[in-house]
């Protein structure tokens, strides 16, 4: 497990290295509420990931299954051993390190970190690599500049 560390109102703080992975499913029906991961590449000059719920039954399912895939379930894989650590939606909090100010996760916030960060994150454990919990949600940072800006020799 890779952990980092950092000083934060006194106390050491650790980080679990992690990535977010779809995994699709194929339902018999389509139904509201249900998630979906499509690539937008058309009238972009870089492709990206839209991650959106689905808010009504379209009236064409197969053309819409065939345009946007199967509905998916988001998942937390620790980066080293692709460990599972838990699910999207037991995200709550974003802990910014620059204001050591805790941000609320939002939905929309799944979209930045799968196109800006390529879905990898850091989320807060004590020093065994026990996940830490605020609110009962798990705590997020994202990745550091220097993981981003690795230089070849």
């Amino acid at each position: 497990m890779t952990k980092q560390t950092q000083q934060m109102e006194k106390e050491e703080v650790f980080f679990v290295d992690a990535e977010i992975v779809a995994v699709s499913y194929n339902p018999a029906h389509l139904k509201p509420g249900m998630y979906f991961l499509s690539r937008v590449s058309v009238g972009v000059i870089e492709p990206e990931f839209n991650y959106f719920k689905l808010e009504e039954v379209p009236e064409n399912e197969e053309m819409f299954l065939a345009l946007y895939g199967a509905p998916v379930r988001l998942f937390l894989i620790e980066a080293d051993s692709d460990s599972p650590l838990g699910s999207i939606k037991e995200i709550g909090w974003v802990y910014d390190e620059e204001t050591d100010v805790y941000i609320k996760f939002k939905e929309s916030d799944v979209n930045h970190l799968l196109n800006e960060f390529t879905g990898r994150i850091r989320i807060i454990c004590d020093e065994e690599g026990s996940l830490l919990y605020r609110d009962s949600k798990l705590v997020i940072a994202y990745p550091q500049d220097d993981e981003d800006d690795e230089t070849e020799d």
